[in-house]
Formats: C-alpha cells, structure tokens, sequence
C-alpha cells in the first residue's frame, strides 16, 4: 500500500494521524486535499472511505476501498474493511467473500475471523459461526467480546455447560463488563444455580447500573425465588429495554396515590397472558375508589370486562374514550400495588367469567364419550422464548393414547397445522374460537386442559379450571423454581421437563393424571399455600 508520491505520503500520514485521534473531519479534510493531486492514492483513499463508512455512507466507502484496491491489490487491511462496507451496504454475500478472502491469506486474522463469525451467527449458520468464533478466540484470547458471542451462541444452542465455561473466561478477562455477567447469570439460571445467577446478576448491576438487560435479568431471577419486594421494583426496567415497542398515554403515573373518585386507565402489556395475569388486581382498585378502565385488544375486551370493578374496556390507544385522569402498565401493579408473595393466594380467583351469551362450539361436549381435554401446544410464535417453551404436537401423542376420554385442540396460530397432518384423535375447534371469551367457553365444558406455558394455562387459572402444565427446563419466573403448584393460580399443576428440549418426562406425568382424570381421582395434587 506504499506510495513514492513523497508529499503525499505526508499528507496521508497527518489524515491517519488525525483519524487516530479521533478527528474524523480534519482527516476527511486532508484526504481530499491529498485526492485532488493523486485521485487513486490508496491511502489517501482508505482514510475518507473510512469517513464515509463512519457516517454511514457504506456504498460510498466501498467503492473508495475498491479504487484503493486498483493500485494496491488485495491488501488485508483494505479487503476487510471493503467487506464492513459491503456488509453495511447490505452486500452480505459480497461481504463474507471479501472477508474469507483476507483469512485466505491471513487465517488468523482477528478482525476479520470475527467479523465473518457474526455475520455468519446472523445467518443462522450456526456450525460455521461457531468455529469461526473458537478461532477468534484462539487468535486473540484477550478479546472477551468473541468469547461473548461464542458464549452466547453456545447458550442459544442448548449447550449451557459449555456456554458457561465460555462466558467465565471470558468474564475473567475482563471481569468489568457487565455484559458478559448478565449472560452468564442466565446460563447458570438455566443450569439450575440460582445462587451463582443471582451473584452474576448482582455483580452486573453493581458493574452498570443504567444497563437495563441486567436490570431486567435480575428483576426476573428475583421474582423466580419469590422475593416479590425487590424483584417487581426491577421489573419495572421492562419499559427501558429494547424490545418495549408500547407508548405510553400523555397521562401522569399513576404511582401508589389515594385513587378515590379517579379515572385510572390500565394499559396493556405486550403479552396476552401477561393481561389475564395482572387483571387479578383490577377489583383491588375498584375497592380503592378508583373507576378502572382496561386497555385491551379485542380478543380479550370481552374477558376482561368480566372483572370485577371494571368499569369499561376501550381498544389499544383509543386513550381519548377513556378520559382517564391517569394511568399505568398492567403489570405495574404489583409494585404500586406493594404485593408480596404471601399476597397471592387473596388474588389467586377465579377472577374471569365466560361473558354473557358466548356461545359455545357445538362440537363440545360429545355425548357419552367420557371426560373432554382440550389440548394447546406452542404460543405466540413471534415471542422469542416460544421455541424453547413450545411442544411439537407430536410429543402430546401418549396423551391421546389414554382410552376412555376426548380431545379437543385449543390451539391458535400457525402450529393449528400441525393438527392435520399429525393423525392424532384431536378435534380441532380453531374455527369457533374467535376470541379468549370463546375459548373460555369452551373451556367450561372441559374436564381439564393440557398446555404448554401459553396465554391458554393463564386463561384456564384464571377461570379456575383444572390444568396440566408443561413446563420446559427452564421457565419464565411466574412459575417459581422446582414447585408443582402456583399461587398465582392453584387449579394448575406444573409438570417440568428434566432436561431441556426432553418433553417425554412431563408428558408421560400429565398421561398418567389423565388415566386419574377418566377413573375420577384428583389430577391437581395438593393446593398451593
């Protein structure tokens, strides 16, 4: 990349300079200068396609690393940071040619290994990612930032012990990231050691405590082991991390006030079950004076204005129909609220009624035919932890080999499919179930639900109905920790896989509750307290 041009090998050297410094702009300045006598100098060019890069022109960048290329050939240097360009241009495949060019020459090219290792993990090219992460790691193992995707990746794969490993390592490196303390805390979480989580996520709060993920982390390992107090305090972090898309209403919080005589307005949460979940605490503020009104899809108006103490129901952001005087989160009530675990069982319900003249599918129940389960097996598909908390319908087959009883699927959404195709004896009632309300009716006339952690258990606790539970190794924090009973709602028994991914172990456990459910014996086992 050397020039003979002796002037303007000083010129590129003050623009590096600058650039080193932090100066972008005086670079950029001395670059142009420099182009105007040589336009093809490669050095000269490789400072103001980083300019460019930097301020976001990367189609721009790339073609100045390109000209660059024309007088110098494929340095390394340049080749890599052709492909940033590319990739920030959206060239992906032209990106990782350019990469994997440079490790043709240079295999142990940290950048480069690196750079191509996450491009390939946001493929999807999960095998590939990974060894090019382990060989980053071998080429620079004081770069803990490849140890955390590696780590991370590990963690997405199922591979906790090794992600484990992976992150520690890397937290020893470089033990003031907090980062990479979080992650590890969920991977031990999911390990099952709740003590060295919950010092991992201590320490990245202690390390960062602006860093809402962490705070978030904590909040939802806190509230696994019941301490209510700190844990719903946390929890309201929720609203500062990323993937909170709700706006709030140009209303004042309402934040634990006197509420008599107010108009206060319940706005959603982004999940369904998180709204049956919290409507357990609408009668509370009834009770405190309050005219409650419930913001609420409608899927789930009908339901919720069932409560007691709901006054009215109005559509998401029609915050006009409301004309509260405040408002807040649903699940923001447990802290204003000051609940604590011992709290639950004056809210456990049943709380939600089948609304007036909902009708009922006329498939539901089949005369003589014995006792009904209604079968749900995936949520929300959209929700990133569906893929660990959903079952293949396929692994619900030995319950529907119980002789003696019927089923009926409850299932919603894209997994409806897999019905068809499964051979199973399941009647589908998808069509008749237009709304929570319909399916709440078709839950009456059910002996009991069999679900996957989905808005469905919510709804059948909620309803008081009797329920099985399956929950995979490692669960969302309402469930606790080892219990088989919940004291948010005691007609549901929790039945846990013991490894993760392994649905045979609680699946076999709910068939041999519903052999109990067909010679009439309790499916529930003891009542929470």
């Amino acid at each position: 990349m050397d020039s003979t041009d002796g002037p303007l090998d000083l010129i590129a050297e003050r623009a590096e300079a600058a650039w080193s410094r932090g100066d972008r702009h005086r670079a950029m300045t001395l670059a142009r200068l420099g182009l105007g006598q040589d336009d093809g100098h490669p050095r000269l060019l490789a400072v103001l396609g980083a300019f460019e890069q930097a301020e976001g022109r990367s189609a721009a960048a790339a073609g100045l690393f390109r000209r660059a290329m024309a007088r110098c050939g494929d340095d390394p240097l340049m080749l890599h940071n052709l492909g940033v360009a590319l990739r920030g241009a959206g060239l992906i495949d032209a990106a990782a040619a350019a990469w994997e060019g440079v490790l043709r020459g240079c295999p142990q090219r940290f950048a480069t290994l690196f750079n191509l290792a996450r491009l390939r993990d946001d493929q999807g090219r999960g095998e590939e990612a990974l060894a090019l992460y382990r060989r980053a790691c071998l080429a620079d193992p004081a770069a803990s930032d490849a140890a955390y995707n590696l780590g991370n990746l590990l963690a997405r794969r199922g591979a906790l012990a090794q992600a484990a490993e992976v992150l520690g390592k890397a937290a020893s490196v470089t033990p003031h990231d907090a980062r990479i303390q979080t992650n590890l805390g969920i991977v031990l979480r999911r390990l099952g050691d709740a003590a060295g989580a919950l010092a991992c996520q201590r320490r990245a709060v202690a390390l960062d405590p602006d860093l809402a993920d962490a705070q978030w982390n904590l909040a939802n390992l806190l509230l696994a082991l019941d301490d209510y107090d700190e844990g719903f305090a946390r929890y309201e972090w929720r609203k500062r991390r990323a993937p909170w898309r709700l706006v709030d209403p140009p209303l004042a919080e309402w934040r634990g006030e006197d509420l008599a005589g107010r108009r206060l307005l319940v706005g959603l949460e982004q999940g369904a079950g998180d709204m049956i979940q919290a409507a357990r605490f609408l009668p509370v503020l009834a009770g405190r004076g309050a005219r409650v009104i419930v913001e609420a899809p409608d899927a789930l108006a009908g339901l919720l204005a069932t409560v007691d103490g709901v006054e009215s129901v109005v559509a998401p952001g029609a915050w006009a129909a409301a004309r509260a005087t405040c408002h807040i989160r649903a699940f923001s009530l447990p802290y204003r609220l000051g609940l604590r675990f011992a709290d639950l069982a004056a809210t456990a319900g049943p709380y939600l009624r089948v609304p007036p003249r909902t009708p009922t599918p006329p498939a539901l129940p089949p005369g003589g035919q014995g006792p009904c389960v209604g079968l749900c097996w995936s949520g929300n598909p959209d929700f990133t932890e569906n893929a660990v908390r959903a079952a293949p319908l396929a692994a619900f087959a030995p319950l529907t080999a119980v002789e003696g009883l019927t089923f009926f699927s409850l299932q919603k959404g894209p997994a409806v499919a897999e019905l068809a195709a499964s051979g199973l004896p399941v009647i589908d009632l998808d069509p008749w179930l237009v709304d929570y309300a319909a399916t709440a009716a078709a839950m009456a006339r059910l002996d009991m639900v069999v679900t996957t952690d989905t808005s469905v258990a919510h709804l059948a606790g909620a309803l008081g109905r009797p329920c099985l539970l399956l929950l995979a190794a490692h669960c969302d924090w309402r469930w606790g920790i080892g219990r088989e009973t919940s004291p948010w709602y005691p007609s549901l028994r929790l039945l846990r896989q013991e490894r993760l991914g392994d649905w045979r172990a609680p699946v076999a456990r709910a068939a041999a509750l519903l052999a109990g459910l067909r010679r009439g014996t309790d499916t529930r086992g003891p009542e929470s307290t």
